[in-house]
């Protein structure tokens, strides 16, 4: 049995509500409704709250990709490239990759690899290639409709916890 803590607990608040008779555990992310489980799909609050940490963990790791690919080619237009993570199937509780796969020329596979890697471990996420093989395939998304604005608030958070990790070596 796994004794690793769920990293995204923290985050959330599980509520038990009633609704037309229906009993349904309610998943609170910042104050904010994030999903809702029929007591027929969890039927307690723990598994509510292993259910919502999934998920959770899987909205922040999409959320932390896309803003990386934006800050990636906003800081590095000299490195052209894309990316992609593998990450394990049966940690998605907890904020592990254990790869990060660089499509581009050879020449610069490495720098890009460590530029990103670099991004990942400033946003909290630990990279591991010793876990199981049972991996999933999340590839860095398209970011050439991205809205200028996105595009500031994905660098500015990005660039902010690089410059915090360089300086103290700490997320």
């Amino acid at each position: 049995m796994d004794k690793t803590p769920h990293e995204f607990e923290d985050d959330l608040r599980i509520v038990q509500t009633i609704e037309d008779g229906q009993i349904f555990f309610c998943a609170y992310s910042n104050e904010a409704l994030f999903r809702k489980y029929p007591t027929d799909r969890a039927g307690n609050a723990k598994v509510a709250m292993q259910l919502a940490v999934v998920a959770l963990s899987q909205v922040k790791l999409n959320e932390d990709i896309y803003d990386i690919a934006v800050w990636f080619n906003e800081t590095y237009r000299d490195l052209r490239g894309r990316f992609s993570i593998n990450r394990y199937r049966y940690q998605r509780h907890r904020k592990l990759i254990s790869h990060i796969i660089v499509f581009s020329a050879a020449n610069v596979r490495s720098d890009i690899e460590t530029v990103v890697a670099e991004a990942f471990v400033a946003l909290g996420w630990q990279i591991d290639s010793k876990g199981s093989s049972s991996v999933e395939w999340l590839d860095a998304p398209d970011i050439s409709d991205v809205s200028a604005h996105h595009r500031l608030k994905a660098f500015g958070r990005v660039q902010r916890a690089v410059e915090a990790y360089r300086r103290t070596g700490k997320t």
